[in-house]
C-alpha cells in the first residue's frame, strides 16, 4: 500500500474546488484522514454523505495529531479570517496552502500571519475548474493533467514546498513554480481579462435587449462557448478583480486599444487590414491546441 503523504488533509471551503480536491485525494490515498471545514452545516452534511470527508467542522475544532496539510478553497476575502480562526489550533506539523487565482497579496499576508507561529504557507493555484459551484458539482478527475502553479518566496521552507508539490503530483497534475507577482501578471492577461470581457459582453447584450427585444434566445454555440465563464460566481470574481486590479487594468487597456483599432477599420472599410488582424489572431489561437 502506498504510504500516506499526510496524516490529515483539511480542506476549508467545501465547494466545487474543495470537493474536487477531496474526491481526488480519496482516489489517490494521500491522507489518512480527510477533514472539511465550512460555515454552512448543510454543505458539511452533503460532504459527509458523499464520503468526501471523515469528519467535518462548523466552526473549526482541534485537529487530530500528526502531519497536516490545510488547503484554503474559499473566497479570497475570507482567507485572513479563516487563518486567524485556525491559528490557535495549529502545530508546527502543519503546512497551509491555497487554490486562489491571485497570489502576490495573498502570499505576502498569509506568510506573515502564519510565519509568526512558525507555520509555513505555500501559495498555490490549480488551473482547473468549471463555471459551476457547490460540492455537488465536484469531480474526482478535475485536476488530472491540469497545471498547478506554486508561488514560493524566499521565506518558504523547502520541506513545505516539497510537500505541496508532492500532493498535487499525486492528484495527477503538472506542477510549476512561479514568482507570485509574475503569476498575477500572467493570469491578469489569460484568465482575469477574459472573465471581465465576457461579463461585459453578456451585460451589453442584456442592455441591448431593452431596445431590440429578445436577442439572447437566438444565441448559438459560438456565443454560448465564448460566454460560458460569465456564469461563474460573481463574488469570487469580484475579489479576484479587487486584489489584482492594477494588472487587470493594464491588460484591459491593451484590449480596448485593439478593440478600438478594429472599430476604426470598420469605419474606414479597411477590409484587407481587418482580415490581416483576424488572420494573426487565428494563428495565435491555433497555437493553443
Amino acid at each position: 500500500m502506498r504510504p500516506h503523504l499526510v496524516d490529515n488533509l483539511l480542506v476549508v471551503g467545501m465547494g466545487l474546488m474543495g470537493g474536487s480536491i477531496l474526491k481526488a485525494a480519496r482516489e489517490a490515498g494521500v491522507a489518512k484522514m480527510r477533514l472539511g471545514l465550512d460555515k454552512d452545516p448543510e454543505t458539511m452534511r452533503k460532504s459527509l454523505a458523499m464520503g468526501l470527508i471523515q469528519e467535518g467542522f462548523t466552526p473549526a475544532e482541534p485537529l487530530p495529531p500528526g502531519k497536516t496539510l490545510i488547503i484554503l478553497a474559499t473566497h479570497l476575502d475570507s482567507f485572513r479570517e479563516i487563518v486567524e480562526e485556525l491559528l490557535p489550533l495549529l502545530t508546527r506539523d502543519t503546512v497551509v496552502t491555497d487554490v486562489g487565482s491571485v497570489k502576490g497579496p495573498v502570499v505576502e499576508e498569509l506568510t506573515s500571519l502564519l510565519g509568526d507561529r512558525g507555520i509555513p504557507f505555500v501559495g498555490g493555484h490549480p488551473i482547473a475548474g468549471t463555471e459551476k459551484s457547490g460540492v455537488e458539482h465536484s469531480l474526482k478527475d478535475l485536476f488530472v493533467g491540469a497545471r498547478v502553479i506554486l508561488t514560493p518566496i524566499q521565506e518558504t521552507p523547502r520541506r513545505a514546498l516539497e510537500l505541496v508539490h508532492s500532493f498535487w503530483e499525486a492528484l495527477g497534475t503538472r506542477v510549476e513554480e512561479m514568482d507570485p507577482h509574475y503569476h498575477d501578471t500572467v493570469f491578469a492577461a489569460i484568465s482575469h481579462l477574459p472573465h471581465a470581457v465576457t461579463y461585459a459582453l453578456v451585460k451589453a447584450m442584456g442592455d441591448a435587449e431593452k431596445d431590440l427585444g429578445d436577442l439572447l434566445r437566438y444565441s448559438g454555440g459560438g456565443f454560448r462557448d465564448f460566454t460560458r465563464i460569465a456564469a461563474s460566481n460573481p463574488h469570487m470574481w469580484r475579489e479576484i478583480f479587487r486584489l489584482n486590479r492594477d494588472q487587470i487594468l493594464i491588460f484591459m487597456r491593451r484590449f480596448h486599444a485593439t478593440s478600438k483599432e478594429i472599430e476604426r477599420l470598420l469605419e474606414k472599410e479597411a477590409w484587407d487590414t481587418l482580415e490581416a488582424i483576424m488572420e494573426e489572431a487565428r494563428w495565435l489561437r491555433r497555437g493553443l491546441d
